[in-house]
């Protein structure tokens, strides 16, 4: 039932948006808003991992999800887009690597679905790799809810990945 209402359910993607900006991008890294043995710096601690900041992160994640949002689901030859298309939106930040990231080829995402063939709620590659790429270099999502989750409950465990001991203490 959870995963049934995760997969469906929909979240205001401008509320996410500034609710991340504001809490991982303004909150966090004010240093005066924190005890000094309560401070985190979660932003370096991101930023050393993955080699883009949060503020970047989110921007690519809201220029993805508007571009598909807007088709609707269409999961068309019309639909897709490549990386042309998102580096005229974000064109400053990291948008290869960030798509590459939630981005799993057509060979991996069969293999995966044929060995979890008997698991039919395992979202688990879709919720981490919410695009397909295909060959031609075009992208797709699998689902526009899953790419909303990246803007707030996937960045969160990115954030956890990046920096596990600080995340734990939360």
């Amino acid at each position: 039932m959870f995963s049934n209402l995760n997969f469906n359910s929909h979240e205001d993607i401008a509320s996410a948006l500034a609710r991340a900006c504001v809490i991982y991008a303004e909150i966090a890294k004010n240093k005066d808003y924190f005890n000094s043995r309560e401070y985190m710096d979660i932003n370096a601690a991101f930023q050393g991992k993955y080699d883009y900041s949060i503020t970047e992160y989110l921007a690519c994640i809201f220029s993805i999800f508007s571009s598909f949002d807007a088709a609707k689901n269409d999961m068309s030859k019309s639909a897709a887009r490549d990386l042309d298309f998102f580096k005229q939106f974000v064109e400053h930040v990291k948008i290869e690597k960030i798509l590459d990231e939630l981005s799993v080829d057509i060979k991996v995402a069969k293999r995966w679905a044929a060995e979890n063939i008997d698991n039919s709620w395992n979202y688990q590659l879709f919720k981490e790799k919410p695009l397909i790429k295909l060959d031609n270099g075009f992208y797709l999502p699998f689902s526009v809810n899953l790419l909303r989750q990246q803007m707030f409950s996937q960045l969160f465990l990115k954030l956890e990945n990046a920096s596990p001991k600080i995340m734990n203490k939360l």
